[in-house]
């Protein structure tokens, strides 16, 4: 396990490719521990997205602080919508004397459709749970906000791939 401690921010949209960046920084970071809104939610039986965000996120924020509180580096994939949010958040970083690198992942529009399209098909073909289904609510959901501080490291997932991604999320934190 690594005594660095830091943590990496994937932020991104649906279908921009933060769980397959998280896969291979996993792989390549031992003793990162991942704390992912998308994880922890299939954790509660019968989830359901509208009522049960405040509660997700609220389990996120916990786990995040005790991963911390235990020196832990972190890859962090929760859902922040507001600049208060963030702030709690940062001052978990900063109370715990952490290193942040943050990355923002992005797509134009058509090819995230796309790939929400494809998920849809490989969720029906192996008989997997999605939590959005609808192409409607998924349009919607892209125009949501989200809070995304200033001088955060932005890639367009259409043009590179996962892992020339992780590499360059990788040099960055050993400039850290």
């Amino acid at each position: 396990m690594t005594t660095k401690k830091f943590i990496i921010r994937l932020i991104g949209y649906s279908c921009t490719g933060k769980s397959s960046v998280e896969k291979i920084l996993l792989d390549k970071l031992p003793g990162v521990y991942l704390v992912s809104y998308d994880s922890l939610k299939w954790n509660l039986s019968n989830y359901d997205r509208d009522r049960d965000l405040a509660l997700i996120k609220d389990i996120a924020l916990g786990l995040f602080e005790s991963v911390c509180r235990n020196s832990v580096p972190v890859l962090l994939s929760a859902y922040i919508s507001t600049e208060g949010e963030y702030e709690v958040y940062k001052s978990i970083v900063n109370k715990y004397e952490y290193s942040l690198l943050e990355v923002r992942l992005t797509a134009p529009n058509e090819v995230l459709l796309s790939r929400f399209r494809e998920r849809i098909k490989d969720a029906d073909h192996a008989g997997t749970k999605i939590s959005v289904t609808d192409e409607a609510l998924f349009l919607k959901n892209l125009s949501k906000p989200f809070f995304v501080p200033s001088g955060v490291n932005v890639y367009d997932t259409s043009i590179l791939k996962p892992a020339d991604i992780a590499d360059r999320i990788i040099d960055l934190l050993n400039k850290l």
